[in-house]
């Protein structure tokens, strides 16, 4: 497995043991980098809303963070503690709840 799970991912963890297995990637943003969320504004280019004002956080340092957190879910996926869900998170399989019960 590695050099071990990382603060990041042992967060995600605990966030999707207390989430019921489940967790976005807003949820990590919020809780791990203190990212303020604001009132749904205008939707971005795409058409989907803005739960971040990308430029009160600094572009760089919220593109940062945006990698890290699918690295991590990646990871997760990867050591068959998590069940990818594009664009939504993960979901813990059963291996991911139990490492997860341990660290909370």
């Amino acid at each position: 497995m590695g050099k071990g799970l990382s603060k990041l991912q042992k967060s995600i963890l605990k966030m999707a043991y207390r989430n019921r297995r489940h967790v976005e990637n807003k949820d990590v943003l919020i809780e791990f980098y203190k990212f303020p969320p604001h009132a749904p504004g205008p939707s971005h280019v795409s058409g989907t809303p803005q739960i971040f004002d990308r430029h009160e956080i600094g572009i760089n340092r919220y593109r940062s963070a945006s990698v890290s957190v699918v690295k991590a879910f990646n990871r997760l996926v990867k050591r068959g503690l998590a069940i990818r869900e594009y664009n939504n998170g993960i979901v813990l399989t059963e291996e991911g709840f139990k490492v997860a019960k341990m660290l909370v």
